[in-house]
């Protein structure tokens, strides 16, 4: 989560800045003739604003961590796109020129500007989607064999761990996760390094909106698993117990 932030800062304090113009989608493809319709400055901070208000939204549930509500993952994502929609429609009112430059161009330049406008504008919506998706997606599969516990993650490497290398097993209702130190955070899941006052360093693979965590104790370090909910992480619990005392 940490790194998309510190992405649409940089964003930011680029647009900000009036040095961002290269980064416009459509604007940095277009010709002379499309480029001279707009007022560069104007169009730099509008882009920087909306910039600005997508990181801070992003921001506060990488800080607040597993203290974000339920509800905000809603009202985040209707900010982004308001905001979106905000961009859009400022960019193409306030940010017209009112005395342009009258540039004419030739029938190919106009041509290649359409493509290339077009070119821009589609790898522009895949980005966002692409990390839209890596927001909201992503799952922790655990399952249970005669020797080990496999873990896979969406995110980040899997993990086995041997029966004969554990040491204990507890069910917690009332675990504050710590700070992340290495690994992935999104609103749906939290994987990898972890550090908090009651563990030191340890491995994470949880779903946000779950509260409940299954802690393994081992010989090679403390794991820290939960299911989508308290009722799936409970049961892991029972049945990792079972085939220990098994």
């Amino acid at each position: 989560m940490w790194f998309i932030v510190a992405l649409f800062l940089v964003l930011t304090i680029t647009f900000l800045s009036g040095k961002g113009r290269f980064l416009i989608a459509g604007y940095n493809t277009a010709s002379k003739e499309e480029k001279a319709k707009y007022d560069e400055k104007k169009l730099c901070r509008v882009m920087g604003s909306g910039m600005g208000v997508i990181t801070i939204v992003l921001a506060i549930p990488a800080i607040l961590n597993d203290n974000t509500p339920n509800f905000y993952i809603g009202l985040m994502i209707a900010v982004i796109m308001i905001t979106i929609i905000g961009i859009l429609v400022l960019t193409n009112t306030i940010c017209k020129s009112n005395n342009p430059e009258v540039i004419h161009e030739s029938k190919e330049d106009e041509a290649r500007s359409r493509k290339l406008t077009k070119f821009s504008l589609i790898f522009t919506l895949v980005v966002f989607a692409v990390v839209g998706v890596i927001l909201v997606t992503g799952d922790i599969k655990v399952s249970l064999n005669d020797k080990e516990i496999s873990i896979e993650a969406t995110y980040w490497k899997d993990q086995t761990i041997s029966y004969k290398d554990i040491q204990s097993v507890t069910y917690s209702e009332d675990l504050s996760i710590g700070s992340r130190t290495n690994g992935v955070g999104s609103l749906r899941l939290n994987e990898g390094h972890f550090k908090n006052n009651l563990f030191g360093d340890y491995t994470l693979y949880s779903y946000t909106k779950c509260k409940s965590y299954v802690v393994i104790k081992t010989n090679s370090g403390i794991f820290v698993v939960n299911g989508k909910s308290s009722e799936d992480t409970k049961k892991l619990y029972e049945e990792i117990n079972e085939r220990i005392k098994g």
